[in-house]
């Protein structure tokens, strides 16, 4: 008999999701903590998703599904499947990633053990189609993650594993350093999405609602840190630089930064700012970066002109240099760097825009 009220539930948004959705369905099925729900979204899909997710529902009663038209932006599908959702603790699994069977199982586990952490992540893995997901790289585990964090987490246990527990000073780590969280690696409570304004994503954001979210979440609780890899994050060449302008991609991503700088003004110290600097200066290297493989060296440029004037630091500006030299190539060098790298044809870009 499945419970009225789960657990946990599971928000899955979903569109055009046909090539991937049964193995992330199955891999939330095969979970070992079976006290769930799966709310799946069908945003609107014009393929298959609408019936695969239909017949999950008819061989699982946990899974439930919401239809729905196109909404165009992920965070209105995710939104639509928290205010569904029965659970006490909310979980998220992109239609084209996947979980290790304990991914629930800890994340509970970590919950249950320390009242006062309202959310728990872990570290994730990144493969492609076709790859062994567990050969991916780690993610936190590859940027250092609790070792750069140290000063902000102590290390516990939950149910035999490692667990880091993070103090009032994480939440500067993750805006003047990295955040380090995936959408399908958290859990929150529901109760702190419930306290958060708004509660869920905000939809007005045309980019990187999902770090703003994690943000507010780690800013309004203590969070925890698993540094086991229990979730895989599909690497694809998709369009998704092409079919999104520059200007959308930059106004979301800085929107999220300038207001968590309101929030932590008063937390940050002198010394601590010239760390937020740099990490704008990351930022604009890697937005530079996704321009140069979707085949947009005008727009690389300038993100990496602005990255050399925001850096200080020595690595920043080198990485600003190069990239700057790069997306000057000459086009019969740019394309042959294209080839070397495999950036430049995905989408409907076929090569260096001018």
């Amino acid at each position: 008999m499945v419970s009225s009220t789960p657990r946990v539930s599971i928000i899955m948004s979903v569109y055009n999701g046909e090539e991937f959705l049964d193995e992330a369905v199955r891999s939330v099925v095969a979970q070992t903590f079976t006290d769930w729900e799966l709310v799946l979204v069908n945003d609107g899909s014009t393929d298959r998703t609408g019936a695969l997710a239909d017949l999950w529902a008819s061989k699982d009663p946990r899974v439930r599904v919401v239809h729905q038209p196109n909404s165009g932006k992920p965070a209105a599908g995710r939104n639509r499947g928290m205010r569904a959702a029965r659970g006490s603790i909310i979980a998220f699994l992109d239609g084209d990633d996947l979980w290790h069977p304990e991914r629930l199982a800890r994340s509970v586990v970590v919950l249950d053990a320390y009242p006062e952490v309202g959310s728990v992540f872990h570290d994730y893995r990144w493969f492609v189609t076709g790859s062994d997901p567990e050969q991916g790289r780690a993610y936190l585990a590859d940027e250092k993650y609790v070792t750069r964090a140290a000063g902000a987490l102590t290390e516990r246990s939950a149910g035999g594993h490692p667990v880091w527990i993070g103090n009032g000073d994480l939440i500067k780590f993750m805006s003047t350093e990295i955040v380090g969280i995936h959408t399908s690696a958290i859990s929150v409570r529901r109760a702190v999405l419930d306290s958060l304004e708004p509660p869920g994503f905000r939809e007005e954001l045309p980019h990187c609602e999902d770090i703003d979210l994690w943000l507010r979440i780690s800013r309004a609780t203590t969070s925890a840190v698993s540094p086991a890899p229990l979730s895989y994050y599909r690497h694809t060449t998709s369009s998704w630089m092409v079919n999104n302008p520059l200007a959308r991609l930059v106004t979301g991503s800085f929107t999220v930064k300038s207001d968590m700088l309101l929030r932590l003004e008063r937390m940050l110290t002198p010394a601590e700012w010239p760390s937020y600097r740099e990490k704008i200066s990351r930022y604009w290297c890697g937005l530079g970066y996704l321009c140069l493989t979707a085949g947009l060296a005008s727009q690389a440029r300038y993100c990496y002109r602005q990255a050399w004037r925001t850096g200080k630091e020595r690595g920043s500006l080198l990485k600003a240099a190069k990239g700057l030299m790069v997306s000057s190539l000459p086009r019969p060098l740019l394309e042959a760097w294209w080839k070397v790298t495999g950036g430049g044809y995905s989408g409907r870009s076929k090569g260096p825009s001018a």
